[in-house]
């Protein structure tokens, strides 16, 4: 079983590598640069021009430019990746193929990681390309621990498997991926640290921050790249990966309801 669920992995990671490939675009590069590139900018002028780099005190010690970029990159990488897998089912649907897929003896889970594990692959174009582009803006990594990046960014992974896990399954129930997914970003973007520290918010803010697994992998990557040491990261590695398990679970189990669900009332490929 665990032989054949990872035959699945790789067969749907070259599959969707093959495709990306096929229809790979200098412009589609450009327009998932936009946005990270729009706020390193935007971030450059308030901290240069408007406020000529004062920070208040309780921002504390971190360099601000750098803060963004971290945050920006993870952004990209989440959108690139995880957003993928919460869009399986409604491609499926719209290629005309969702009903064939699930008559197949193929773990779906086992399915829907090899086109993470694609998705991650392709997004590391766009998360190195954020950093270079940060470096411009004046990003400057005070250290390099390889373990807590790589960590930082596996953990994350897994959690945001199991949020694409549970957007597949609104997906096939509301027959929309859009708006669920913007709506996820929102979160994403607002509550999680991408663009000012989680310790700035109002404490409703903060308690919404603390259900998001973005909120600590960010906090682990920054203490790899920046050296901050002002959390303690066994306590947020840990966290991370209790949340990642949840997610997931919760994701696998929606998911097969769903789908039990809607193979009772025939409607896999009702619009």
């Amino acid at each position: 079983m665990v032989f054949h669920s990872l035959r699945v992995v790789v067969a749907a990671a070259k599959f969707n590598l093959i495709i990306t490939l096929r229809f790979f675009s200098g412009t589609a590069i450009a327009l998932r640069l936009f946005a990270p590139i729009m706020t390193l900018g935007s971030a450059w002028v308030l901290y240069n021009q408007i406020y000529r780099g004062a920070l208040t005190p309780e921002f504390g010690t971190l360099d601000y430019l750098s803060f963004i970029t971290i945050g920006n990159a993870f952004y990209v990488f989440v959108f690139a990746a995880a957003f993928v897998v919460g869009r399986v089912m409604f491609w499926e649907r719209a290629t005309g193929t969702i009903e064939a897929t699930f008559m197949t003896p193929m773990n779906r889970l086992a399915y829907m990681a090899g086109i993470m594990v694609a998705a991650a692959i392709n997004s590391l174009i766009d998360f190195a390309a954020v950093f270079i582009i940060g470096i411009l803006f004046g990003f400057h990594a005070t250290s390099f621990n390889v373990l807590l990046f790589l960590a930082s960014m596996f953990l994350t992974a897994l959690a945001l498997f199991g949020v694409g896990l549970i957007v597949n399954a609104v997906t096939l129930t509301l027959r929309d991926r859009t708006t669920t997914a913007n709506t996820l970003m929102i979160l994403f973007l607002v509550f999680s640290g991408l663009v000012c520290p989680i310790e700035l918010m109002p404490q409703w803010a903060q308690t919404i921050s603390k259900a998001l697994p973005l909120t600590y992998g960010l906090k682990v990557m920054r203490a790899s790249l920046l050296g901050t040491a002002t959390f303690d990261l066994v306590y947020e590695l840990a966290t991370l990966s209790v949340i990642g398990a949840i997610y997931i679970c919760v994701g696998a189990l929606t998911l097969k309801l769903i789908e039990r669900n809607l193979k009772k009332r025939a409607l896999f490929s009702v619009f």
